[in-house]
């Protein structure tokens, strides 16, 4: 990191980059590192920008009334059960790095939220866990955004999606790209 510094003062001409020396030996760059102020604010506010482009949705937690019930729910799903405490559980998704958990609330709540999970075997998923007894409010149809949907809800009621959308889930044909000013 400090090497790179040295080469980032040089590029961008903020400084000479080793602050009067010859070669870039260990010495010479921590000096650099602690003596240039302009390069090590330039460079913490660069690296501190790329961190928050390399944000990532770490989970969603989903209300519940009944921890037991619902935790078995999901169970029945396919998840993998990471968490297991009285008042909170969390899961693991098959694919991928994703989770999401489950909160026991003691209070009336409502949940407007609509959870998704994606699986490109969607038709199969939805008759296995029809096998296990759970009922569905729509069977796997054709969307008219390019999705096919099976709908769903848990115990507590939390509306849940099972979905394929391929290339459309990131790609549609309607796809924008906006970013903060």
């Amino acid at each position: 990191m400090a090497l790179f510094s040295v080469f980032f003062c040089k590029v961008i001409g903020v400084c000479r980059g080793n602050n009067g020396g010859t070669k870039f030996g260990f010495k010479i760059v921590i000096f650099h590192i602690y003596a240039c102020a302009k390069c090590v604010l330039i460079y913490s506010t660069i690296l501190r920008l790329v961190k928050e482009m390399l944000m990532n949705l770490n989970q969603v937690t989903l209300p519940v009334t009944n921890m037991d019930a619902a935790a078995e729910f999901y169970l029945q799903l396919g998840f993998t059960q990471i968490v297991d405490t009285p008042h909170y559980a969390r899961f693991e998704c098959p694919e991928g790095n994703a989770t999401f958990s489950l909160s026991l609330e003691d209070v009336s709540y409502s949940n407007g939220a609509v959870i998704y999970f994606e699986h490109e075997a969607l038709d199969e998923w939805v008759t296995l866990i029809k096998s296990k007894g759970i009922e569905f409010e729509q069977e796997p149809t054709e969307q008219n955004y390019l999705w096919r949907e099976a709908i769903l809800y848990d115990p507590s009621g939390n509306k849940i999606k099972l979905y394929w959308a391929g290339e459309n889930r990131l790609n549609p044909p309607w796809r924008v790209e906006k970013y903060a000013k």
